[in-house]
């Protein structure tokens, strides 16, 4: 309480360019981060002045020209989510096409989705109005689009989930059974995973912790208990991997880091950005899995210089982490979920709203009496200070 907070370098550059990239004021900046709009002023200019983001001249010149890009962008996206949807079909008849834009006409443009599928828009009506089974049998048709679904999910998908794109995109009916015994003649099968194994010698695993969480996810102070680990988001440049530390007190996300690279670095950024944010006492619990990157001894100098107790997961065993990994499943369902990152950058920047903007600063949890973690950590505060007082 009291002593001011140090920010990253990597925190400043994200709130900066809120202002410069997504158009966002200091003041707006500032409230949406819970820091004060005098800061996100000084770090524009700091930043400016360093380099590391263009000149406010350079930025104003081309606003014009950034509108247009961003709306041929979008455009684009557009027609790139359009062929991501049908990455199939253009390979495929005049007829297939069109019963694809059928399925999808409800969702884009009907002119857009002929430019893409190169067939012309008043192909596309005319065959409309012709018969629906006119060039092949109604068998036909649906072995062909059972061979394109499982064709299409490189041959992950059974007879459940193409039964459900047959429904969903086509105007073919049929039950799964159907589905089932085409499959079954046309020698198509889903993908089955092995079961991923576990060394069976613990000492295989170097500096493997014991479980002395174990699963009591509660904890009566912030800083007492926290826990972490690493998830991976998908963006059109490449896999994005997100290591984040949370405090079991509050729920609040207290640490994060982004890197191309799942590595022992990535979480040692994520710990040293809580520890400078936190600045905890002697005997914090950090729990984690016995992922390589918490079993390296670079992750376990970084501990033993803070004086944090370790502690691990059993081998194979989610649960053991639940709450941080239920805290993934809520940010991919609630924020990821729907969106198509273009770079990695993009994802970044999202990403950071999401944890500093809405997770921490608003959303309410259930745990904590429907409350966010900063204003349940802040009632504490204020409870502390009344009973010393």
């Amino acid at each position: 309480m009291g002593r001011p907070i140090k920010y990253s370098k990597e925190f400043k550059l994200s709130a900066v360019k809120l202002v410069t990239e997504l158009g966002y004021s200091c003041r707006e900046a500032g409230e949406q981060l819970g820091c004060s709009s005098w800061s996100v002023r000084d770090w524009v200019r700091q930043l400016r002045a360093s380099g590391d983001i263009p000149p406010e001249n350079v930025t104003a010149a081309s606003a014009q020209d950034m509108k247009a890009l961003r709306e041929e962008n979008a455009r684009l996206r557009l027609e790139n989510e359009i062929l991501k949807k049908g990455s199939g079909v253009l390979c495929q008849g005049v007829p297939v096409k069109y019963a694809w834009i059928r399925s999808q006409r409800d969702k884009y443009p009907i002119r857009l989705l002929c430019r893409v599928a190169m067939v012309s828009p008043s192909g596309f009506y005319s065959w409309l109005k012709a018969p629906e089974d006119a060039l092949m049998s109604r068998s036909e048709s649906l072995r062909k689009a059972i061979r394109f679904y499982h064709q299409r999910s490189s041959g992950v998908y059974g007879y459940r989930k193409i039964h459900k794109d047959i429904i969903e995109e086509t105007t073919l009916r049929c039950c799964r059974e159907t589905v089932r015994r085409a499959m079954k003649s046309d020698g198509l099968r889903s993908k089955v995973t092995r079961k991923h194994r576990y060394p069976a010698n613990i000492e295989q695993i170097p500096r493997a912790a014991p479980n002395v969480l174990a699963r009591d996810f509660t904890a009566a102070t912030p800083d007492q208990k926290w826990t972490a680990d690493i998830t991976y988001l998908w963006t059109n440049e490449g896999w994005l991997y997100l290591a984040v530390v949370l405090d079991l007190f509050s729920r609040r996300v207290v640490g994060w880091a982004m890197s191309e690279r799942a590595d022992a670095h990535l979480a040692c950024r994520a710990l040293e950005a809580a520890i400078q944010l936190r600045r905890p006492g002697l005997g914090l619990l950090h729990h984690s899995d016995q992922g390589c990157q918490y079993t390296s001894g670079a992750f376990s100098a970084v501990l033993d210089q803070y004086g944090i107790v370790c502690s691990m997961s059993r081998r194979g065993n989610c649960w053991d982490n639940a709450v941080t990994e239920s805290f993934f499943s809520k940010l991919k369902r609630e924020w990821v979920r729907g969106k198509r990152y273009r770079t990695r950058n993009d994802a970044r920047q999202d990403i950071f709203l999401y944890l500093k903007a809405f997770y921490n600063r608003k959303r309410r949890h259930a745990f904590l009496g429907y409350q966010s973690p900063e204003a349940f950590e802040q009632l504490f505060y204020q409870a502390k200070q009344k009973q010393a007082a």
